[in-house]
């Protein structure tokens, strides 16, 4: 599984040491780091146009009964991003 953008919480960290936290957790500080709302966030890559994505997936099977497909990413700073290290990774729709 390839992970696209690392989201860090801005009242929570600085720009400096959410730079820091990605360098040292080998993340990539490639391309412009955007901020979005409360978050900064990190591209892990350029997204593609049409890409099989987890965001794509659930908008495509709104209204559907779906199975959420969960990894475990160890070293993701709880605190940061949630109550979980757990996050969804495919979407299958189930009929």
């Amino acid at each position: 599984m390839s992970i696209q953008s690392v989201l860090i919480n801005k009242k929570k960290f600085s720009l400096i040491n959410a730079t820091k936290w990605i360098l040292d957790n080998n993340y990539k500080v490639e391309y412009e780091i955007d901020e979005i709302g409360k978050y900064y966030r990190f591209k892990q890559y350029e997204p593609r146009k049409n890409g099989n994505y987890v965001i794509k997936k659930i908008n495509d099977s709104m209204g559907k009964r779906v199975a959420l497909v969960y990894k475990e990413h160890v070293g993701v700073p709880t605190s940061c991003f949630g109550d979980t290290g757990h996050f969804v990774s495919d979407v299958i729709v189930v009929e």
